[in-house]
């Protein structure tokens, strides 16, 4: 499940480790329009920097469900993680078995 609240103004800076001699960070763009993410992952390091890009295109469980549909699919089971919680408003994941 997206976390769109992490966005401001479409964007989002975040550091994810911090050591003498490496810091490493992620910068993102949010478009909901088309329902992407587009991030970058910036290493730093003594010897230099590297960059790792990820781009992502994020459904919704009712549009995942809408696609299913249409192959001749139906949602048989849904949880809110791999260890079989109910999947609720709240929930961050969720695992969708179609057939």
């Amino acid at each position: 499940m997206p976390d769109l609240g992490r966005f401001d103004r479409g964007q989002r800076v975040g550091v994810s480790a911090v050591d003498i001699g490496r810091v490493d960070f992620e910068v993102s763009r949010h478009d909901p329009a088309s329902q992407r993410v587009d991030s970058q992952h910036v290493f730093v390091t003594e010897e230099g920097m590297k960059l790792a890009p990820v781009r992502l295109r994020y459904a919704f469980p009712s549009e995942l469900d809408l696609m299913a549909r249409l192959a001749g699919l139906e949602l048989q089971e849904r949880w809110g993680g791999w260890s079989g919680e109910p999947f609720t408003g709240a929930s961050r994941d969720h695992v969708s078995i179609y057939g």
